[in-house]
């Protein structure tokens, strides 16, 4: 297998991926869409295993984990390469809210990022020594961030010591949460920055002919009128993933948080994992953070690619999903539903078995039912479909329940309610799936066809899917088999679906011991087993 690595992005935590990787002998490509700062890789510029390609934009992508092959365009011409695995890191892009407090630009009206430029460039001290009083907005009319909170602070700190200004930094909500935000805070008050926050009211805010802001508020802590002329206004920015960022996502197949970064919130992704094996996200091609966390990222990405690539022991046997192609139609469901992006196309769809996870979704998505995964089919749950003992072992009714669990989650909660000793219902029956998105309708029927009482579908959390969206899918499912039950006259009481994490066990047993006795008071199914 070849040791190379395709790295997007230009900015400081792409330029570390790329020397951390070269030092571990491992080959990269960095493609940089535009000039660009000045990506020179200390003691590796005619390094044979370094390549950085200039004004390169991908454009397409083809393959899995282990072999992509992606093609770029640089100033028109077509480059191909192939790569094993593919990080990236592109830089995020930050959008002054001027117009947001009805700003226009000016020499006294400037963004935070102005600012910073400002303060470094060795012509500062004359153009910030005529202004004594500097205002801060951050946060007053929309959701602030602890980065943008965290510049503002160090900046405000060196004004005030270098510089001598007054400093106002007016606040709605505060975002002091990251490392170091509350020390930062307390020491900026202490060097004399003054803080309105607003609770309720937001200040007013005018700019006259000069292009100066007049401000204008009631403090809410003295109750007292205040208005501020300022020398200079700094306004906070919004980050955000540049339009670039939303094409690599589309190209890569990757999915995007609510912001449209490379990553979702979901747990099992958090470093730097997306929802495709081999596709990193790290830095701010990731998320929203700060400096420190871009390096941790581009550690942590780093780490990721030397796992791959110095693997020694095989990966945890998964069953993977197998399509019957003479039975194929080519309906594509299997291709837009895998969450892994583990389908691609030839004449017809075929897995990619290094990058199939085993969840199961296309199996109970195909609508002909093509695709098979050692275990999951209708047959094979229905064999592990028993009664206990305890269902048929007196004259008291003991329902029989069948609760078909995520591997990673309900599973693992039901083994530890066990482990605790906590009470469970005596005719349950786990049946254990790789995600709740591979169950399927004839799992559900072949449970009530086998005599069972109540069926429970348990999913992961919102969010906490390992498939990402295997919960909603089995959601989906159990709503459509509820509207069934009804039209058949059937009591839809006996399905319930909930969610757990894996560590819930005394959750598990509260849902579970409190279905047992909702079937008990609607008694046993009307559906014999066999019938």
């Amino acid at each position: 297998m070849q040791r190379r690595t395709l790295i997007i992005g230009s900015g400081t935590c792409a330029r570390n991926m790329a020397e951390d990787l070269l030092s571990l002998d491992i080959e990269i490509i960095v493609a940089v869409k535009d000039e660009g700062p000045d990506f020179s890789l200390s003691n590796h510029t005619q390094h044979a295993s370094a390549e950085v390609l200039k004004h390169t934009r991908l454009v397409k992508c083809r393959g899995s984990v282990g072999d992509f092959t992606v093609f770029m365009d640089q100033k028109g011409e077509t480059v191909e390469r192939n790569v094993s695995n593919i990080i990236i890191a592109e830089e995020d892009t930050r959008e002054p809210n001027f117009a947001l407090y009805g700003l226009a630009p000016s020499s006294h009206i400037i963004s935070s990022s102005q600012l910073k430029d400002l303060l470094n460039s060795p012509g500062e001290g004359a153009l910030l020594s005529g202004e004594e009083t500097i205002v801060f907005l951050s946060g007053i009319l929309d959701e602030s961030n602890p980065v943008i909170t965290k510049e503002i602070m160090l900046c405000s700190l060196r004004l005030q010591s270098e510089f001598k200004k007054q400093i106002y930094i007016l606040t709605k909500n505060l975002k002091v949460a990251g490392d170091g935000l509350e020390v930062l805070y307390r020491k900026t008050k202490d060097a004399g920055v003054v803080y309105f926050k607003f609770a309720d009211a937001s200040p007013s805010i005018e700019q006259n002919r000069n292009g100066r802001a007049h401000i204008a508020f009631n403090d809410e802590v003295t109750n007292q009128q205040f208005r501020l002329t300022s020398g200079i206004t700094v306004v906070d920015e919004t980050i955000k993933p540049s339009d670039y960022l939303s094409e690599l996502s589309k190209i890569l197949r990757v999915d995007r948080d609510n912001a449209g970064f490379a990553q979702t919130g979901n747990v099992h992704r958090i470093r730097v994992l997306t929802n495709r094996k081999g596709v990193l996200a790290a830095g701010p091609g990731r998320a929203v953070q700060s400096a420190e966390e871009h390096m941790a990222d581009a550690s942590n990405a780093v780490l990721r690619v030397l796992e791959f690539f110095e693997q020694e022991e095989p990966e945890a046997i998964i069953n993977k999903a197998e399509i019957n192609r003479s039975k194929c139609v080519r309906c594509l469901t299997c291709y837009r539903r895998c969450p892994y992006q583990a389908i691609q196309l030839d004449t017809k769809p075929v897995v990619v078995q290094e990058a199939c996870e085993g969840c199961g979704i296309c199996t109970a998505e195909c609508p002909k039912g093509t695709i098979t995964i050692k275990g999951l089919s209708g047959s094979e749950i229905s064999d592990q479909i028993i009664k206990p003992d305890s269902v048929n072992s007196g004259k008291i009714f003991v329902p029989f329940i069948v609760a078909f669990c995520c591997r990673r989650s309900a599973a693992r909660a039901w083994e530890l309610a066990i482990e605790a000793g906590h009470n469970l219902p005596p005719g349950l029956r786990i049946i254990e799936l790789p995600c709740a998105g591979s169950i399927s309708y004839d799992h559900i029927f072949a449970a009530f066809k086998k005599g069972a009482d109540g069926i429970m579908v348990i999913t992961c959390h919102e969010g906490n899917c390992h498939s990402e969206k295997g919960n909603i899918f089995a959601r989906q499912r159990a709503d459509m088999v509820f509207e069934f039950l009804t039209q058949m006259g059937f009591e839809k009481e006996r399905l319930i679906i909930k969610s757990l994490a894996a560590n819930m066990a005394m959750e598990f047993s509260e849902i579970t011991s409190g279905f047992e006795k909702q079937i008990i008071d609607l008694g046993a199914s009307r559906i014999k087993p066999g019938g």
